[in-house]
């Protein structure tokens, strides 16, 4: 009798976890932000311009402000997507989408001026605050070893202290539209929703 009600306890727990499993999969999935995934954005691809001399006239279509000075528009939902356009501080923009991508782990931006080292620990030059970096790889005596893109295009890489570096892994980014209709992707510290 006790074999039986030891066997009894043990179908409950299994279909109690089954249960539990489904539902967690269920609610996960409802859970994540949805995307429309759109395509990246070739240079100098463009929208027709919003009926009534550019500006947004559809008073449903979300909008948000600039927040900082000289944001990259991008291509994708990357920091090391390719540079659309560059839009100015107190700029309005049509908010079309929203997305939180996971898996960017190697992403981040300078969080101040920054000590640059070459590949040969020489001091180089002071990086700019807010620069968006690649992480190749971390050292065990405080550094990481970056690559970023130049304004002309070429990649360079070297060593900058671990302090100085934030990740973006998971941080939310905005899919807008400019008043001049060209479109791209913003990282979601840069604006505010109004």
């Amino acid at each position: 009798m006790e074999n039986k009600n030891y066997i009894f306890t043990i179908v409950i727990a299994l279909m109690a976890l089954v249960i539990g499993a489904l539902a967690f999969m269920v609610f996960s999935k409802n859970s994540k932000p949805e995307s429309t995934n759109y395509p990246p954005i070739t240079e100098g691809s463009t929208v027709p311009p919003i009926q009534g001399g550019g500006q947004n006239n559809n008073p449903r279509e979300p909008r948000g402000e600039i927040t900082g000075d000289k944001v990259n528009l991008r291509s994708d939902h990357s920091i090391t997507s390719k540079v659309i356009s560059s839009m100015r501080l107190g700029q309005s923009v049509t908010i079309l989408d929203k997305y939180r991508p996971s898996g960017n782990s190697n992403e981040g931006k300078l969080r101040r001026q920054t000590k640059f080292y070459d590949q040969n620990w020489y001091f180089k030059q002071n990086l700019k605050a807010d620069l968006a970096v690649n992480v190749i790889d971390s050292y065990y005596d405080g550094y990481y070893h970056i690559s970023f893109k130049h304004k002309d295009g070429y990649t360079e890489d070297g060593y900058v202290e671990r302090g100085s570096l934030d990740f973006i892994d998971g941080d939310l980014w905005y899919f807008v539209r400019l008043d001049s209709g060209k479109e791209g992707w913003i990282l979601g510290e840069f604006i505010r929703e109004q």
